[in-house]
């Protein structure tokens, strides 16, 4: 007879291109890892038919090659540490599809000079952006409620900050 094992939990590994990812419960797609080499890089808005909803945790964490990525729309979730140490990274725009701003995701890109965060984002997490030493100036967008501790630390340039009315808690 055969076994059947089911694991609610441990969705399968897969590799497309670029990119392991995993197909969750809801039949969306995660990235786990990135695993090229390429200096620009688009994440693809479906994998075999299926929509790429999150970006896990240190999914690209230390891909120093990396100078931009393109986030596509279907994206709502981005893990903490998610872009951590790509220190090429020059540019980098969060869609609006995306609430959280996950803890520490883009910290340590310190070639990062060009951050745009779209209307519809709401919180951006602890350190997100903490020692993003080219950042020199941001505007927080007015869905933005929450802004977490040491977000912009050791944001030793940053000259600019513009913070809406909409945000409460810094």
């Amino acid at each position: 007879a055969a076994m059947v094992v089911i694991c609610a939990v441990c969705a399968s590994a897969e590799t497309y291109g670029d990119f392991d990812y995993s197909v969750l419960d809801d039949g969306t797609v995660k990235i786990t890892k990135y695993i090229g080499s390429a200096e620009k890089v688009e994440i693809p808005e479906k994998i075999n038919g299926k929509s790429v909803t999150s970006i896990g945790n240190y999914a690209f964490e230390y891909c120093e090659n990396i100078t931009s990525v393109t986030i596509p729309d279907s994206v709502t979730s981005i893990g903490v540490y998610a872009f951590e140490y790509c220190a090429s990274l020059k540019s980098i725009t969060i869609p609006d599809s995306v609430p959280l701003v996950g803890p520490g995701a883009f910290s340590n890109c310190t070639n990062l000079t060009s951050v745009t965060i779209q209307n519809g984002v709401m919180y951006i997490g602890n350190e997100a952006f903490a020692n993003c030493t080219s950042l020199t100036g941001i505007t927080i967008p007015d869905s933005v409620t929450w802004i977490g501790r040491y977000s912009f630390g050791g944001c030793t340039n940053l000259t600019s900050i513009t913070i809406p009315n909409s945000v409460t808690s810094i």
